[in-house]
């Protein structure tokens, strides 16, 4: 059964070294940007420690744990750490799915209040079309905080545009009223779009590091 670790350097995350490797750590095989560097099928040679050169990288020491097979890297003297051990908050996108539950939320609230009033309606027509807007955006929103959930990080800025968007349409709005609309609405509204900007760049990293890891399966696969 093939299994797998990454090790990440502490300094640099676009410094990474991926191992490939058997059970047991039996048949592991070193790569760095899609390239073999090293297979080692001794075991032992792992526990005791083993230098090699990793080209365009520097000068790597391995060694493996006996009792617990966890695997520590070093590169020119630089700490690589595994993956699993960079902290859990620093790959968690959380925040923004608890965010899009919220505006999912706030969304059907109006909804069901509508719904309940639909038919004491003056004008239907327009309340239909509320309420298909209200519908689209419960929909949307909860989409993007399932499939973001699920690890499907292009929903973070499918999720974070809508929200944008109608805050523009908000702001456009104020801009006939005496500062209500914009207390109300888009002050609050602006507020939630700077904690969503704040999780861009985890999410441009978690994209990268995810299509780096599946470039890295089809290489080594092949």
């Amino acid at each position: 059964m093939n299994n797998f670790v990454k090790m990440i350097s502490v300094e640099n995350d676009d410094n990474y070294v991926f191992i490939m490797f058997q059970t047991n750590w039996k048949e592991a095989k070193f790569y760095h940007k899609g390239k073999l560097v090293l297979s080692n099928n001794a075991v032992e040679k792992l526990q005791e420690g083993i230098t090699f050169d990793i080209p365009n990288l520097g000068r790597a020491e391995f060694k493996l744990d006996r009792k617990k097979h966890e695997p520590t890297l070093y590169v020119n003297d630089e700490i690589f750490l595994s993956e699993t051990k960079i902290s859990p908050s620093e790959n968690s996108v959380t925040g923004v799915v608890i965010l899009f539950c919220f505006f999912a939320f706030s969304n059907f609230l109006p909804f069901a209040l509508n719904i309940a009033n639909y038919e004491k309606s003056t004008n239907k027509t327009i309340d239909m079309v509320f309420l298909f807007s209200l519908g689209f955006f419960i929909i949307i929103y909860t989409l993007c905080a399932i499939l973001l959930y699920s690890r499907k990080y292009l929903f973070y800025f499918i999720g974070t545009v809508l929200f944008t968007c109608t805050t523009l349409y908000f702001c456009y709005l104020s801009f006939f009223e005496e500062g209500e609309i914009f207390l109300l609405f888009v002050l609050p509204r602006l507020l939630l779009i700077g904690l969503l900007l704040r999780y861009l760049k985890r999410v441009l990293r978690l994209m990268r590091t995810s299509k780096n890891n599946a470039a890295l399966l089809d290489s080594t696969n092949n």
